[in-house]
């Protein structure tokens, strides 16, 4: 399965990793810097993740992640406007 996405630019569309034509994902639904649920998850995750059903399990993972960015994110700006 090939997903096709119109509105994402095709620059980035171009720099996401594929298995297959369709998006290769971490465990975190990453790939190459963007976060791919629902259907376009399906191959990588399964078909249980193109439904609703799936929001129970992906939600709470990306959201897990997000957070952890943010927070690595926040550390290394602290450090940097505290070096000498």
């Amino acid at each position: 399965m090939t997903a096709t996405v119109p509105f994402l630019d095709r620059g980035l569309a171009s720099k996401i990793r594929r298995i297959e034509g369709s998006p290769k994902l971490s465990r975190n639904f990453e790939s190459s810097g963007l976060y791919i649920v629902g259907a376009a998850a399906a191959f990588s995750f399964g078909p249980l993740l193109r439904f609703v059903a799936g929001a129970q399990f992906t939600a709470p993972t990306v959201a897990r992640q997000l957070a952890h960015a943010r927070t690595r994110e926040a550390t290394a700006s602290v450090s940097a406007a505290t070096s000498p």
